[in-house]
């Protein structure tokens, strides 16, 4: 009997070893092989159990970075910077970096191009005051939205992997004073792709000073949930784009 009992306990450890995934309270095992030649953290939660790579960093606050467009999405919808995910705003004509933010957006589209003028119009329309007022009401990261728009972009305010993943884990199951049907909005616009008979959505964020990128988000499978944040801070690609490819490796070999 006792070695039976053993056996399974050996298994149940082997089979963590394997996907490199980390309960808060085991010891660290290895992502490596999907961050490749850079730097960061991962954390999922799951069953009520978090696991976590680099769990020594994961607490660490840094810029939201295009996440944000989260929190800016739902501010929008309350306030009525925004009616839905067809809200258009026109291109003020203003020549940028990227060819397709030139033009009339969609929140959706906005959203999915992570447009960084749509998303300062919806701020600039909600208001500095109610935008602070929304971040600190919903308790996201350091509350700190003191800054000029855009205070989310290497600004005041900052956020840490393992809060991402609380923020949205509350988000999303309804625990915070956030309009059900805006919930929806989002969750449709933050809609990515299928992996294993289950679906991923998400937000990338990258740091115009090349040390953070971010996917933060959530994969629903049978309904239920796995709420996960990735974080890059060095290496040879640090953007939103990596972290969502470390995202959907780590999510099509573990869950």
């Amino acid at each position: 009997m006792k070695k039976s009992i053993c056996l399974l306990i050996c298994l149940f450890f082997g089979l963590i070893m394997l996907c490199g995934c980390k309960k808060d309270n085991t010891p660290e095992q290895s992502y490596s092989k999907y961050f490749e030649n850079n730097s960061g953290c991962a954390v999922f939660f799951k069953d009520n159990e978090y696991y976590t790579y680099n769990y020594e960093i994961a607490n660490i606050q840094k810029s939201p970075c295009s996440t944000f467009k989260i929190v800016l999405t739902l501010a929008g919808l309350k306030y009525g910077a925004l009616q839905d995910e067809n809200t258009v705003i026109k291109w003020d004509g203003e020549k940028r970096y990227f060819d397709e933010w030139n033009k009339d957006l969609s929140l959706k589209e906005a959203f999915n191009l992570s447009a960084v003028w749509y998303f300062e119009k919806v701020a600039n329309e909600i208001g500095k005051e109610k935008l602070a007022e929304f971040v600190n009401k919903i308790s996201y990261g350091n509350k700190d939205a003191s800054a000029e728009i855009p205070c989310w972009l290497d600004s005041s305010l900052k956020i840490s992997p393992k809060e991402q993943v609380n923020f949205l884990k509350n988000l999303f199951e309804y625990r915070l004073d956030v309009d059900n049907h805006h919930i929806e909005t989002l969750k449709q616009i933050m809609r990515k792709d299928s992996i294993n008979g289950g679906i991923l959505y998400g937000k990338t964020g990258t740091s115009g000073e090349g040390n953070n990128g971010w996917f933060v988000g959530f994969y629903e499978k049978n309904n239920e949930k796995t709420y996960l944040a990735i974080n890059l801070s060095a290496g040879e690609n640090v953007s939103g784009k990596q972290t969502e490819k470390i995202a959907k490796g780590i999510i099509a070999d573990c869950f």
